[in-house]
């Protein structure tokens, strides 16, 4: 429900930039992040391995306290958990074929939006772009909810 609001709220965005950070961020509600701790399979080698991260960070005195805390604090965080990018492309991979034209127009926005937000990159041509996002966040919201992207108000079903 999250994702279908902030696709909505993009559509009404002033600017073609906020639309089309509005739209792929709406796609993140969706990229459900595994935890790999909690991997059936690789669990509890994943937790030994952190550990064995964490504690050699703490044994290397010639890196600075805030360093070393920084980077437990990765170790604790991040390295745990899948990026979104990639829970992002597991999902879409279970809904269109890596060849596709909505799997591409997707993973080249995401990249994209990573670009604007944190290299401060512009692109040219945007609101082409948005098209395609567009069409091709529909096409997967269509198939997550199993329903037709196109709805005849005339048919029972």
């Amino acid at each position: 429900m999250l994702a279908m609001e902030l696709f909505s709220a993009a559509l009404h965005e002033t600017t073609e930039r906020a639309s089309f950070i509005g739209l792929v961020s709406s796609l993140e509600p969706l990229a459900k992040q595994q935890n790999f701790k909690k991997h059936e399979e690789y669990g509890e080698s994943v937790k030994a391995l952190l550990d064995r991260i964490n504690k050699e960070i703490g044994n290397a005195e010639d890196i600075g306290e805030d360093i070393r805390s920084a980077l437990k604090d990765k170790v604790n965080g991040d390295l745990h958990r899948e990026s979104v990018s990639k829970a992002l492309k597991r999902l879409l991979r279970t809904h269109f074929s890596e060849d596709s034209e909505d799997y591409k127009v997707i993973v080249k926005s995401y990249n994209r939006r990573s670009d604007m937000l944190h290299e401060g990159k512009s692109f040219e041509n945007l609101h082409e772009h948005i098209g395609m996002l567009k069409s091709a966040i529909r096409h997967l919201f269509a198939k997550i909810l199993g329903l037709p992207l196109y709805w005849d108000p005339g048919d029972p079903k």
